[in-house]
């Protein structure tokens, strides 16, 4: 039982390390984290801009031509792509801890 408290501690403490050095101990870190927050804050404000317009070409879209499982897959694009989004930034924000 011991043996895992001891493995836990240093995992925390590992954790806590991490953080200190990317949030300023750390010039080197400080400045990357400084830069990864405004590279996000950028993206996320080119994101509001162009993702509406691109949802409502997108479903502005005619498919009365279209048979039904092309149309079923067609209105589930939007979601993917959002989700690839997300885990992009969650794979990124991951990298730089």
């Amino acid at each position: 039982m011991n043996s895992i408290r001891a493995f836990a501690l240093r995992r925390v403490q590992a954790q806590q390390s991490r953080i200190a050095g990317m949030w300023g101990k750390s010039p080197e870190r400080g400045i990357s984290a400084a830069g990864f927050v405004i590279g996000i804050s950028v993206a996320a404000l080119v994101a509001s801009i162009i993702v509406p317009i691109a949802f409502g070409q997108f479903f502005s879209t005619d498919t009365t031509s279209w048979d039904a499982q092309t149309i079923l897959i067609w209105s589930i694009v939007p979601l993917v792509v959002v989700l690839a989004i997300v885990l992009w930034f969650l794979n990124k924000a991951d990298d730089q801890a």
